[in-house]
């Protein structure tokens, strides 16, 4: 099951996250986030009538926090 590291920063877990933190070289790790219109896109992929992925497994393929999706399919629902 997927830890969702990517909430805690730059795609790292939280051992390597430390780690680089300590080091000085977080710098060196590029942040990563997905653009909405990217989460959106891999969601409905995802949530097809053939592929019948949940919100919380689609969050995990994602590797983004379940509340982070439900922030953005709120976010589409609003536009």
């Amino acid at each position: 099951m997927m830890t969702h590291a990517r909430a805690h920063a730059r795609g790292l877990c939280v051992a390597c996250y430390d780690r680089a933190l300590r080091d000085g070289t977080l710098i060196d790790f590029e942040l990563k986030r997905l653009t909405h219109n990217e989460v959106m896109g891999e969601v409905e992929i995802l949530s097809r009538k053939g592929e019948g992925f949940t919100s919380g497994q689609i969050a995990d393929r994602l590797n983004i926090h379940p509340v982070t999706l439900d922030r953005h399919l709120k976010r589409s629902r609003n536009v």
